[in-house]
Protein backbone atom coordinates (compact mmCIF):
# COMPACT_ATOMS: atom_id res chain seq x y z
CA UNK A 1 0.00 0.00 0.00
CA UNK A 2 1.34 3.40 -0.93
CA UNK A 3 -0.07 6.16 1.25
CA UNK A 4 0.04 9.90 1.69
CA UNK A 5 -1.43 12.38 4.13
CA UNK A 6 -2.19 16.06 3.82
CA UNK A 7 -2.15 18.04 7.04
CA UNK A 8 -3.05 21.36 8.63
CA UNK A 9 0.67 22.22 8.57
CA UNK A 10 4.12 20.71 8.92
CA UNK A 11 4.52 20.60 12.70
CA UNK A 12 3.82 17.01 13.72
CA UNK A 13 3.31 18.08 17.35
CA UNK A 14 0.65 20.74 16.68
CA UNK A 15 -0.82 19.94 13.27
CA UNK A 16 -3.27 17.21 12.33
CA UNK A 17 -4.03 15.17 9.20
CA UNK A 18 -6.89 16.42 7.04
CA UNK A 19 -6.66 13.83 4.27
CA UNK A 20 -5.47 10.25 3.89
CA UNK A 21 -5.07 8.54 0.54
CA UNK A 22 -3.61 5.21 -0.48
CA UNK A 23 -3.39 2.87 -3.43
CA UNK A 24 -2.64 -0.83 -3.64
CA UNK A 25 0.50 -2.00 -5.43
CA UNK A 26 0.82 -5.74 -6.01
CA UNK A 27 3.80 -7.30 -7.77
CA UNK A 28 4.85 -3.86 -8.97
CA UNK A 29 1.46 -3.07 -10.49
CA UNK A 30 -0.72 -0.20 -9.32
CA UNK A 31 -4.34 -1.26 -8.79
CA UNK A 32 -6.38 1.86 -9.54
CA UNK A 33 -9.57 0.05 -8.57
CA UNK A 34 -8.26 -0.51 -5.06
CA UNK A 35 -7.75 2.88 -3.45
CA UNK A 36 -8.52 4.51 -0.14
CA UNK A 37 -9.34 8.20 0.23
CA UNK A 38 -10.80 10.17 3.12
CA UNK A 39 -10.99 13.79 4.15
CA UNK A 40 -10.54 13.88 7.91
CA UNK A 41 -12.34 16.25 10.20
CA UNK A 42 -9.97 18.35 12.29
CA UNK A 43 -10.42 20.84 15.09
CA UNK A 44 -7.02 22.32 14.19
CA UNK A 45 -7.38 24.83 11.39
CA UNK A 46 -5.08 24.52 8.40
CA UNK A 47 -2.52 27.23 7.92
CA UNK A 48 -3.19 29.50 4.97
CA UNK A 49 -0.19 28.02 3.18
CA UNK A 50 -1.50 24.48 3.70
CA UNK A 51 -4.93 25.37 2.31
CA UNK A 52 -3.26 26.85 -0.78
CA UNK A 53 -1.25 23.64 -1.22
CA UNK A 54 -3.89 20.96 -0.62
CA UNK A 55 -7.09 22.93 -1.28
CA UNK A 56 -8.94 21.56 1.74
CA UNK A 57 -10.79 24.57 3.07
CA UNK A 58 -12.23 24.63 6.62
CA UNK A 59 -15.74 23.89 5.31
CA UNK A 60 -14.52 20.75 3.50
CA UNK A 61 -12.57 19.60 6.56
CA UNK A 62 -15.58 20.22 8.81
CA UNK A 63 -17.54 17.69 6.72
CA UNK A 64 -14.75 15.11 6.90
CA UNK A 65 -14.74 11.71 8.54
CA UNK A 66 -13.77 11.68 12.23
CA UNK A 67 -10.06 10.70 12.38
CA UNK A 68 -10.70 7.61 14.54
CA UNK A 69 -13.24 6.29 12.02
CA UNK A 70 -11.01 7.08 9.03
CA UNK A 71 -7.98 5.39 10.56
CA UNK A 72 -10.05 2.36 11.61
CA UNK A 73 -11.33 2.06 8.03
CA UNK A 74 -7.78 2.42 6.70
CA UNK A 75 -6.39 -0.23 9.05
CA UNK A 76 -9.07 -2.70 7.97
CA UNK A 77 -8.41 -1.86 4.30
CA UNK A 78 -4.60 -2.08 4.59
CA UNK A 79 -4.44 -5.09 6.88
CA UNK A 80 -0.86 -6.23 7.41
CA UNK A 81 0.40 -4.82 4.10
CA UNK A 82 3.75 -3.09 3.90
CA UNK A 83 3.16 0.65 3.84
CA UNK A 84 5.16 2.83 1.47
CA UNK A 85 5.26 6.61 1.65
CA UNK A 86 7.41 9.51 0.58
CA UNK A 87 8.83 11.08 3.72
CA UNK A 88 7.15 8.31 5.70
CA UNK A 89 8.15 9.73 9.07
CA UNK A 90 5.82 12.69 8.48
CA UNK A 91 2.87 10.50 7.53
CA UNK A 92 3.45 8.26 10.54
CA UNK A 93 3.75 11.29 12.82
CA UNK A 94 0.34 12.41 11.53
CA UNK A 95 -1.34 8.99 11.87
CA UNK A 96 0.27 7.45 14.95
CA UNK A 97 -1.34 9.70 17.59
CA UNK A 98 -4.75 8.50 16.44
CA UNK A 99 -3.52 4.90 16.28
CA UNK A 100 -2.24 5.18 19.86
CA UNK A 101 -5.58 6.61 21.00
CA UNK A 102 -7.44 3.79 19.25
CA UNK A 103 -5.26 0.80 20.07
CA UNK A 104 -2.65 1.92 22.57
CA UNK A 105 0.21 1.59 20.08
CA UNK A 106 1.40 3.11 16.81
CA UNK A 107 0.91 1.50 13.41
CA UNK A 108 2.61 -1.89 13.36
CA UNK A 109 2.99 -2.39 9.60
CA UNK A 110 6.44 -2.55 8.05
CA UNK A 111 7.12 0.82 6.41
CA UNK A 112 9.30 1.80 3.47
CA UNK A 113 10.21 5.35 2.56
CA UNK A 114 10.75 6.16 -1.12
CA UNK A 115 13.37 8.73 -0.07
CA UNK A 116 15.53 5.93 1.35
CA UNK A 117 14.89 3.75 -1.70
CA UNK A 118 15.85 6.59 -4.05
CA UNK A 119 19.04 7.27 -2.07
CA UNK A 120 19.87 3.61 -2.37
CA UNK A 121 19.29 3.64 -6.14
CA UNK A 122 21.22 6.86 -6.66
CA UNK A 123 23.88 5.98 -4.09
CA UNK A 124 22.98 9.08 -2.05
CA UNK A 125 24.55 11.35 -4.66
CA UNK A 126 23.63 14.60 -2.94
CA UNK A 127 20.53 15.19 -5.04
CA UNK A 128 17.33 16.73 -3.73
CA UNK A 129 14.99 13.97 -2.61
CA UNK A 130 11.73 15.88 -2.39
CA UNK A 131 8.92 14.28 -4.37
CA UNK A 132 8.91 16.87 -7.17
CA UNK A 133 12.66 16.45 -7.77
CA UNK A 134 12.39 12.66 -7.85
CA UNK A 135 9.40 12.75 -10.19
CA UNK A 136 11.39 14.95 -12.54
CA UNK A 137 14.56 12.81 -12.37
CA UNK A 138 12.62 9.61 -12.96
CA UNK A 139 10.57 11.26 -15.75
CA UNK A 140 7.18 10.79 -14.12
CA UNK A 141 4.65 13.35 -15.27
CA UNK A 142 2.64 15.03 -12.55
CA UNK A 143 -1.11 14.96 -12.79
CA UNK A 144 -3.46 17.73 -11.76
CA UNK A 145 -4.02 15.93 -8.45
CA UNK A 146 -0.64 16.88 -6.96
CA UNK A 147 -0.91 17.77 -3.26
CA UNK A 148 -4.02 15.69 -2.69
CA UNK A 149 -3.48 12.63 -0.53
CA UNK A 150 -4.68 10.17 -3.16
CA UNK A 151 -2.97 12.06 -6.00
CA UNK A 152 0.37 12.07 -4.19
CA UNK A 153 -0.07 8.41 -3.22
CA UNK A 154 -0.53 7.56 -6.91
CA UNK A 155 2.55 9.58 -7.90
CA UNK A 156 4.55 7.92 -5.13
CA UNK A 157 3.34 4.52 -6.37
CA UNK A 158 4.60 5.38 -9.86
CA UNK A 159 7.93 6.43 -8.34
CA UNK A 160 8.02 3.16 -6.40
CA UNK A 161 7.59 1.24 -9.66
CA UNK A 162 10.64 2.97 -11.15
CA UNK A 163 12.71 2.50 -8.02
CA UNK A 164 11.84 -1.21 -7.82
CA UNK A 165 13.10 -1.75 -11.37
CA UNK A 166 16.47 -0.33 -10.36
CA UNK A 167 16.57 -2.16 -7.03
CA UNK A 168 15.86 -5.58 -8.56
CA UNK A 169 19.31 -5.40 -10.13
CA UNK A 170 20.82 -5.26 -6.63
CA UNK A 171 19.04 -8.45 -5.59
CA UNK A 172 16.05 -6.98 -3.78
CA UNK A 173 13.06 -8.89 -5.06
CA UNK A 174 10.18 -7.95 -2.78
CA UNK A 175 9.10 -5.03 -0.63
CA UNK A 176 9.67 -7.25 2.39
CA UNK A 177 13.31 -7.77 1.27
CA UNK A 178 13.70 -4.01 1.08
CA UNK A 179 11.92 -3.36 4.37
CA UNK A 180 14.10 -5.80 6.24
CA UNK A 181 17.43 -5.03 4.54
CA UNK A 182 19.86 -2.55 6.07
CA UNK A 183 20.49 0.66 4.17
Amino acid sequence: MVLDTEATGLDHRADRPVSLGAVTVVAGRIHLGDTFSRVLASEVLSSRTSVIVHGLTPDKVALGTPPHDALSDFLVWAGDAILVAHHASFDLAMLNPTAVQLHGLPLQNLVLDTIHLARRVERDSGYDYDLDSLLQRFEISQSGNRHTALGDALLTARLLQRLLKHLKASGAVTLRDLALSPF
